[in-house]
């Protein structure tokens, strides 16, 4: 309204509990620097209740890919990186992993493509993140503290690392390798 604010300007709001996840732009590939995970996770590929289709294949103790086709708009997949699981009361079952204040892990994405990459603790705490592909390997470095981290998420006692693809993110269809130590 002019009356109130005048011809023009500029306004910031600032609002709590709005869910922000970030776009985390890759950097050079170095395997040197890609974390290796405790516990020696596993991994299990799933799909939304709506549909989605997804096939991982794991190629050494540092390596996986996957290859995905989410006809639907309300498709997606995921592969689960996991040390155990929830059981019916939400109690975390299995051997949490520390990771530390960031984790380290390379990703091929096609470029102009993303994926979505959430830590859940053991206590359903989550932290999110886009990865934003460049077409080749590079490094993704996720800080585990900021405003996409949930309120009371721990870094020592995680449970699931989630790669999930839609088609909104990731496109109807498409191959992902992801590098981190430690499977």
């Amino acid at each position: 309204d002019q009356t109130l604010s005048g011809a023009s300007g500029t306004v910031a709001i600032q609002l709590k509990g709005l869910n922000f996840i970030p776009d985390v732009s890759g950097t050079t590939h170095d395997q040197n620097l890609i974390s290796t995970l405790p516990e020696e996770p596993v991994l299990s590929p799933g799909t939304g209740v709506n549909g989605g289709e997804i096939h991982s294949t794991q190629t050494s103790p540092s390596a996986f890919s996957f290859t995905y086709t989410n006809q639907g708009s309300d498709d997606f997949g995921f592969v689960q990186v996991g040390t155990g699981y929830f059981d019916q009361s939400e109690a975390f079952i299995g051997k949490p992993m520390s990771i530390g204040d960031s984790l380290v892990l390379a990703a091929n994405i096609a470029a102009g493509k993303k994926i979505k990459v959430e830590l859940i603790d053991t206590a359903g705490k989550k932290a999110d993140f886009y990865l934003v592909g460049a077409g080749g390997l590079r490094n993704y470095t996720l800080a585990l503290t900021g405003a996409n981290v949930e309120e009371g998420f721990s870094n020592t006692s995680i449970g699931f690392i989630n790669f999930v693809v839609d088609q909104t993110l990731s496109g109807a269809s498409g191959t992902v390798a992801i590098q981190l130590k430690g499977l």
